[in-house]
C-alpha cells in the first residue's frame, strides 16, 4: 500500500508539474469571457485587446501573490520548406519566460531530467530578428529539417530542387509560414528553425510549432493576444489570488484554475485513474491482510490453548484473557503501523497545492 501511494503521489506530482510549468499552463490562466470555448472559432472576437492587455498587465503586477505571468497566443496554418507544405499547430510563448521556467525549483525537483528540447538550444537564445521558432520532431522529420540555424547560419536559401523534398528540407534552416489573418485576409512570414522538441502528446508530435509570441503576432496580423498564463509564489493561495484578481478585472475576463477539466484534460483523466487504482489496490490488499491478520490471531488462540486452561486454572476469567490477547494485539499492531509510517516518510517531499 505504501509502495502504491508512494507511486500515485509521485506521479500527480510530476503530472502536476509538467502541466504547470512544462506547457506553460500556469497556475491560472486569463482568458477575454468566453474566450476559452471560443477563441478557434472568431480569434478576433474572442482575444484580448491591447488595451485589455494593459489592464491586465497593470492588476498582475500589483498583486504580490503572482511570481511569473505570460502573453500568450495560439492558432495554426501551413508550413513549407519550399517544396512542400503542411498543416501546423502554433504556440506563441514569452522567450525568457520560458527560460525562467525550465530553471523553476518546482521542476528541478519533480523533473530533474527533463528536458522538451531534442536538439538546438531555446529561443531565448536568438534576437527576435531571427525570427526563431521550434519544430516538433514529428514536423522537422516530414520537412526534411534536421540541419539547424546555428549549423547554417542566416545564408539565404537556394533555389529549391523538389526533386527529392526533405533533402531540400535540410538544405538551410528557413521554412515558410502561411496563415489566415485574423483580419480575414491572408498573411505569411519566414522562420528560422532553432530546435527540435517533443510535445509529449501523440496527437501534436506531427504538427507542433513554438515560436515567441511577437513572430505570431506578425504572421496574424494582429496586436491582440489569446491569454495570460500566471503563475504564483504561493499555489495554496491558489483559491483567495484567483477571487482577488476576479473581482479587480472585472465581467470582461474570466479565470481557469490549471486543475479545471476543461484547461486541463490529460491531467485530469491521468489523477482520477491514478486515484481508482489506488482505491482499488488498497481495498484488494486490505481485505487479504485482514484475513491474513484474523487467521494468524485465530491459530495463535488455537496454538495456546494449553496456556488458556493454565490462566483459568489460576483463576483468571474469561474476559481478562481476552484483554491480555487484545493489549498483545493492540501493541503488536501499534509497533507495525509506526515501522511503517517511519518506512514511508519523505521529508524531502513538498505538495504543490495544499488542497491535493
Amino acid at each position: 500500500i505504501l509502495l502504491l501511494c508512494a507511486y500515485a503521489y509521485r506521479a500527480k506530482n510530476y503530472i502536476g508539474v509538467y502541466t504547470i510549468y512544462g506547457i506553460h499552463t500556469g497556475h491560472l490562466a486569463v482568458y477575454a469571457r468566453g474566450g476559452f470555448e471560443r477563441f478557434g472559432f472568431e480569434p478576433r472576437r474572442f482575444s484580448l485587446s491591447p488595451a485589455q492587455q494593459e489592464k491586465v498587465l497593470s492588476v498582475l503586477k500589483n498583486e504580490p501573490s503572482v511570481e511569473i505571468f505570460e502573453r500568450q497566443i495560439r492558432g495554426q496554418g501551413l508550413i513549407g520548406n519550399g517544396c512542400i507544405s503542411l498543416p501546423f499547430q502554433a504556440q506563441g510563448y514569452e522567450p525568457e519566460v520560458d527560460r525562467a521556467l525550465r530553471s523553476h525549483p518546482e521542476v528541478k525537483n519533480w523533473m530533474p531530467h527533463f528536458n522538451y528540447l531534442l536538439a538546438g538550444q531555446g529561443m531565448w537564445r536568438y534576437p527576435g530578428s531571427v525570427n526563431p521558432i521550434l519544430l516538433s520532431k514529428g514536423l522537422a522529420l516530414a520537412l526534411g529539417k534536421s540541419r539547424l540555424y546555428d549549423e547554417i547560419g542566416s545564408a539565404p536559401p537556394s533555389a529549391p530542387d523538389c526533386s527529392n523534398p526533405r533533402e531540400q528540407g535540410s538544405r538551410d534552416s528557413n521554412v515558410q509560414l502561411l496563415a489566415g489573418a485574423w483580419a480575414g485576409t491572408l498573411s505569411a512570414a519566414d522562420g528560422e528553425v532553432v530546435g527540435l522538441y517533443t510535445t509529449g502528446f501523440q496527437e501534436t508530435e506531427n504538427s507542433g510549432i513554438l515560436a515567441p509570441v511577437s513572430f505570431l503576432q506578425k504572421l496574424f496580423d494582429t496586436d491582440r493576444i489569446a491569454s495570460f498564463s500566471v503563475w504564483l509564489k504561493e499555489p495554496g493561495k491558489l483559491p483567495e489570488v484567483r477571487k482577488r484578481l476576479e473581482e479587480k478585472l472585472g465581467e470582461e475576463f474570466e479565470t481557469l484554475r490549471w486543475d479545471e477539466e476543461r484547461l486541463s484534460p490529460y491531467y485530469v483523466g491521468t489523477v482520477d485513474f491514478l486515484n481508482t487504482l489506488v482505491v482499488a489496490g488498497a481495498l484488494v490488499l486490505s481485505s487479504i491482510i485482514a484475513l491474513s491478520v484474523l487467521n494468524s490471531a485465530t491459530m495463535t488462540i488455537l496454538e495456546r490453548s494449553q496456556e488458556i486452561g493454565m490462566y483459568r486454572s489460576m483463576g483468571f476469567r474469561k474476559s481478562q484473557l481476552k484483554i491480555l490477547y487484545v493489549e498483545e494485539s493492540l501493541w503488536l499492531s501499534l509497533f507495525s503501523l509506526f515501522s511503517g509510517a517511519a518506512i514511508g516518510i519523505d521529508r524531502k517531499s513538498t505538495r504543490l497545492n495544499s488542497s491535493h
